[in-house]
């Protein structure tokens, strides 16, 4: 009975990755030029404590390549207790700036919403702050702005990778998350996006207000954001043509922090293709912790763990490599595999301990 659960879970996994490669691979239509339509853009960047990084995303900035009468950069500074304002000090004059200061309020959600309130322009970018964005990050949206008129622009994102396991394992992880959520969301089913690289109407976030039930909530502005536009059938599409790369998280206890806090909005988000691919991911990667358990008691299921392990990894691999191809980075499928025999105890792990333990996040308790 087991078995065949697990093989109808595997079965329902492989059909979650082959949609989301067959969504990765659908052909774009033919780029119109972004000169031939200069949308305006706000970019919102949120940030807290943040010091150590915005020197390396003002010099990313700096070498965008777009108009610079056509769009504005809001900085919102969330109670930072750093120097922050060190790391801006060589922004390009240029630019129109604005550096806003929250100040009853805290939080991600709330540092957008003042962002909103003040652009001047239709269409906001958010971005983290610990990100490098490419110089092509505007025009990319422009094109895609005048191709498709989207209400909702879902952009790709990647995480920095060193030598460390750690930075090699969120890499992996993230890439696969994209993967998936890139690829659903070119076949019309988006669920899943980050706020390191979303556009949007501001006409249109206005109108669905989707931080209005909760603001209390640590995270998911991104999340939220897509379900409230989603259900309201708006016009959403994806950009994977601009990479920004975020910053990996250097330790497994903020890794850990951070993914419980990623979890602490799952269980408030109602559309059902997200949490039947929530549910579907974690039961996949636990069945192998109970073959992994069974094959001690009895050793006529090392086989099947065997089994199902080549094929998971042969799944991950494949939807893998073909995210890595399109957003133009590289992986090694030793690495993955090195991965594959990690990755089922850590996030089973990190579901568990968002149970019992806490989370802190930047000094704050979530």
């Amino acid at each position: 009975m087991v078995l065949i659960v697990i093989s109808i879970v595997y079965f329902a996994y492989a059909v979650l990755l082959m949609g989301a490669v067959r969504g990765i691979n659908i052909k774009n239509l033919q780029d119109c030029s972004a000169n031939n339509f200069k949308a305006k853009f706000s970019i919102l960047i949120p940030f807290r404590n943040e010091s150590h990084n915005l020197q390396q995303l003002v010099d990313s900035l700096n070498n965008l390549n777009y108009n610079f009468n056509c769009f504005e950069l809001i900085l919102i500074n969330d109670h930072s207790t750093d120097n922050f304002k060190h790391g801006l000090q060589h922004l390009n004059k240029e630019f129109n700036f604005q550096l806003l200061q929250l100040t009853n309020k805290h939080g991600k959600k709330n540092a957008i919403l003042k962002g909103i309130d003040e652009a001047k322009f239709e269409y906001i970018i958010t971005i983290d702050a610990d990100c490098l964005i490419p110089e092509n990050l505007l025009s990319s949206y422009a094109s895609l702005i005048a191709k498709k008129d989207c209400d909702l622009i879902i952009g790709s994102v990647v995480l920095s990778s060193t030598n460390s396991f750690i930075e090699k394992f969120q890499f992996l992880d993230f890439l696969a998350m994209q993967g998936v959520g890139l690829g659903w969301a070119k076949i019309h089913q988006a669920f899943l996006c980050s706020g390191a690289n979303l556009c949007y109407k501001k006409s249109v976030f206005k109108e669905l207000d989707p931080f209005k039930n909760n603001l209390s909530i640590a995270s998911g502005d991104d999340l939220f954001t897509l379900m409230a536009f989603k259900k309201n059938k708006a016009k959403i599409g994806t950009n994977l043509d601009a990479v920004v790369i975020a910053k990996s998280q250097p330790t497994l206890k903020s890794l850990f922090a951070q993914r419980r806090r990623w979890l602490s909005k799952n269980s408030s988000i109602k559309d059902v293709f997200f949490n039947i691919t929530a549910i579907l991911v974690f039961l996949c990667n636990f069945s192998l912790i109970i073959l992994s358990i069974c094959s001690f008691i009895d050793l006529t299921y090392l086989e099947f763990l065997f089994v199902f392990f080549v094929i998971k990894f042969i799944l991950d691999y494949f939807l893998l490599y073909q995210i890595s191809y399109r957003l133009n980075t590289v992986i090694c499928w030793r690495n993955v595999l090195k991965m594959s025999f990690l990755y089922p105890f850590l996030l089973v792990f990190i579901f568990l301990s968002n149970f019992i333990q806490l989370n802190e996040w930047k000094n704050r308790k979530i």
